[in-house]
């Protein structure tokens, strides 16, 4: 009864939170929420709002407490997620594929977290880990192959790998990835 009782206080302070965010209180709001995280200090959501007031005001102080908060309970996927995206939001790129690699490892199937790894490891100029997210994508039937085509070819490419690159390039034959692979091909 008592979880019950503390998880209902807990969504009405949340609610209390958004009631002053839409009227532009943030103190109010940063507060209420706060009052919320100590019922229920395990809630995500409220982390996330927390987090998301104290960004405004600093971008640092937010990504520390969803640090913290991770510390505390590394299961925390919602959470971790922010993270990562704050990470590479903040061009902190091995960073924020190392949080992408971790939620990954615990849901092995998920194609938003493969395409983030394979990204961020294109920014960092590994190719190699790249191409194998990409190319493990293509296996779980990610919607947009053409899109992973394009992406295996500028891999391969950042390998030096031209005749391989060209290859991937040629597997698109029509639609909105047509005219780059061309001109990379051209290239």
């Amino acid at each position: 009864w008592e979880a019950l009782a503390g998880g209902a206080v807990a969504t009405l302070a949340t609610l209390a939170t958004l009631a002053a965010l839409a009227a532009g209180e943030n103190e109010q709001a940063l507060g209420a929420v706060r009052r919320a995280r100590a019922l229920r200090p395990d809630w995500e959501q409220a982390v996330l709002l927390e987090s998301q007031l104290l960004q405004s005001g600093s971008r640092a102080a937010g990504m520390k407490l969803l640090e913290e908060f991770l510390q505390q309970y590394p299961e925390a996927r919602e959470v971790r997620l922010s993270y990562a995206r704050a990470l590479a939001g903040e061009q902190r790129l091995a960073e924020a594929r190392n949080e992408f690699q971790r939620l990954l490892k615990a849901y092995p199937e998920s194609n938003d977290m493969l395409l983030a790894v394979g990204l961020l490891s294109m920014q960092m100029e590994d190719f190699i880990q790249a191409d194998a997210s990409f190319r493990r994508l293509l296996a779980l039937r990610y919607r947009d192959s053409d899109l992973l085509h394009l992406y295996l070819g500028q891999a391969a490419e950042g390998r030096k790998e031209f005749a391989a690159a060209l290859q991937w390039y040629e597997k698109i034959q029509r639609g909105e990835q047509f005219l780059a692979a061309r001109i990379r091909a051209a290239q």
